[in-house]
């Protein structure tokens, strides 16, 4: 995979995800771990959590291509 493109698709399921947060327990949607769910609560702050994990994550892969792609591109004898 492209690395300019995993970022934007983590940062995209991140809002995805907090737009449209699951609203009960299940098991097919969701940050879904034993702990998480326990009761609603949790369930809850694990996701929410689990969400703004997503856009951050995505926001540092994005940087990081960005910086390795700009790096190895204005090089003349690059790996890439």
């Amino acid at each position: 995979m492209n690395p300019l493109l995993a970022g934007p698709f983590f940062i995209i399921a991140g809002i995805i995800k907090k737009v449209y947060p699951p609203k009960t327990i299940n098991s097919i949607y969701g940050y879904r771990t034993t702990s998480s769910m326990l009761n609603h609560d949790t369930w809850t702050v694990a996701n929410n959590y689990s969400a703004q994990f997503l856009q951050i994550s995505g926001i540092i892969q994005l940087s990081i291509g960005m910086a390795l792609f700009y790096l190895f591109s204005f090089r003349e004898n690059s790996f890439f």
